[in-house]
C-alpha cells in the first residue's frame, strides 16, 4: 500500500509567498519631462545587479495623467498638449481646433 502525500500545503504556501513577495516590493516612481529621460533611466536600471529582480513600466502621457479638469475636458491630444504647453507659458492664452483638425492658438 502506497502511501498518501498532501501537496496542497506546498501549493497553498507557493501563493502566499508570492502574494507576500509582491506586497513587500520596493515601488519607485520616477517622473521626467521628456520620453528620452524616461528611457535613458530604464537603460541605466538595466545595466545595474538590480535587472534582474526589477519590472519597469513607462507611462507617459499628458492625455491620459493630466489633473487639471479643463484641459482634460478637451479630448484631443493635439488640444491636450498645446494648451498644456501654453499654460506653462501664460494663464491667458487659449487652444482650439480649426475646421481641418489642425491645432489653432
Amino acid at each position: 500500500v502506497g502511501e498518501y502525500q498532501n501537496n496542497d500545503h506546498e501549493s497553498d504556501c507557493e501563493e502566499t509567498c508570492v502574494e507576500d513577495e509582491k506586497e513587500s516590493s520596493t515601488k519607485i516612481y520616477i517622473s521626467s519631462r521628456t520620453h528620452s529621460q524616461l528611457s535613458q533611466f530604464v537603460g541605466e536600471i538595466k545595466r545595474t545587479v538590480f535587472n534582474d529582480n526589477t519590472r519597469v513600466v513607462t507611462l507617459a502621457s499628458r492625455q491620459h495623467f493630466c489633473i487639471n479638469s479643463d484641459v482634460t475636458k478637451l479630448n484631443n491630444v493635439n488640444l491636450i498638449n498645446e494648451r498644456c504647453l501654453d499654460m506653462q507659458k501664460s494663464k491667458t492664452k487659449t487652444t482650439s481646433m480649426g475646421d481641418e483638425g489642425k491645432v489653432l492658438k
